[in-house]
């Protein structure tokens, strides 16, 4: 709370939060700490965005898989560490817990054929694992 008082925010007044690539950098309890924190510090009409990867990323193709488990261990001799603690695609009981109500969650695959169908991006192999979350503060 402090921090963000510093950078400019009021206590109490509606704030929108953004958590992006944020999640897999930090611990269950650290997002649930996190997301709590966030509610309390908000007032009504909130609202809190943020992806998620569920627990061995989700790819869907052997070289996907392959490429996915390369970056990983790159990431750990660079000392990065990550965390994949999410089971399923459900985070609904988390964003209760804590404060908020989920508005939507929507799958990698579902977003890419949302916003990359009319350009030349590929979407072969999107992630099935990737989803992101729209929240709003519970009153």
């Amino acid at each position: 709370a402090e921090n963000l008082v510093s950078a400019g925010c009021r206590a109490g007044a509606a704030s929108v939060f953004i958590l992006e690539g944020l999640t897999m950098y930090l611990s269950e309890d650290a997002v649930e700490r996190t997301l709590s924190a966030l509610a309390e510090f908000s007032g009504p009409g909130s609202r809190i965005a943020a992806n998620f990867t569920i627990s061995g990323g989700g790819s869907v193709s052997p070289i996907s898989r392959a490429t996915a488990k390369l970056i990983r261990a790159g990431w750990a001799l660079s000392g990065e560490q990550t965390h994949r603690w999410l089971q399923d695609n459900d985070v609904s009981g988390l964003l209760k817990r804590t404060g908020w109500t989920e508005q939507a969650n929507v799958p990698g695959p579902t977003l890419a054929e949302r916003y990359l169908t009319d350009t030349e991006l590929p979407m072969t192999g999107v992630n099935s694992g990737v989803f992101c979350i729209s929240a709003s503060r519970t009153t």
